[in-house]
């Protein structure tokens, strides 16, 4: 986003107050029902691919809210940076609305909260990439570029997993399904991530050529 339209930095600030209200109160209320320590219940709650996406899409919408004030953030607010944060929050949707509906029950405040998290905040994000972001330069290198974030992110599950026993999600879980099947599992979803980005890359060229 070389430049950022007085309307893009007034969707971006509202969205930006509505991600970080989400997570502050989402934090707010894990750790007030926590039953293992202020310090085991935050580390556990940043351990959440939906927890830790939604952070990234707070900060790249207060990025573009402050856009131009000073020149580190032009990485935050770049075509690719952005389209890159929208394929990982729109991949928390889809997983939460598909691999773990309905395996948590909830009610009241927690389920407000969750779906903020899994769905208004992803479509936000959504719109703000249909209706904002410059979609020059895209190519479909960026697809593999972005899948960093993803594999990291499996491996420190697994880590994690293997050191203390807490797996956030059932599906790298190798205490339950074993190396083999938890590895398959997270080459599945890394898979999966390629093919959103090449649908969103696609998109873009698309639209540029029209």
């Amino acid at each position: 986003m070389k430049q950022v339209s007085q309307q893009a930095k007034i969707y971006a600030g509202l969205a930006a107050l509505v991600v970080w209200a989400t997570l502050i109160l989402q934090f707010y209320h894990t750790i007030a029902n926590n039953k293992t320590g202020v310090g085991t219940a935050t580390w556990q709650f940043f351990s959440y691919f939906t927890i830790l996406t939604n952070t990234i899409v707070a900060i790249s919408f207060t990025a573009v809210c402050l856009y131009p004030a000073g020149g580190k953030l032009k990485l935050l607010t770049s075509a690719s940076s952005l389209t890159a944060v929208t394929v990982y929050i729109f991949m928390v949707a889809v997983v939460a609305n598909t691999l773990l509906l309905g395996l948590v029950s909830l009610n009241g405040l927690p389920l407000v909260l969750d779906k903020f998290l899994h769905l208004i905040n992803p479509i936000l994000m959504l719109f703000f990439w249909i209706m904002f972001v410059s979609k020059n330069g895209l190519s479909y290198k960026h697809a593999l570029i972005w899948l960093w974030y993803p594999l990291v992110y499996i491996i420190y599950l697994i880590i994690l997993g293997e050191n203390t026993g807490f797996y956030p999600y059932p599906f790298t879980n190798v205490t339950a399904l074993g190396y083999s099947k938890a590895l398959l599992n997270g080459a599945g979803i890394i898979s999966v991530f390629a093919i959103v980005a090449v649908i969103f890359i696609t998109i873009a060229r698309l639209g540029n050529r029209k």
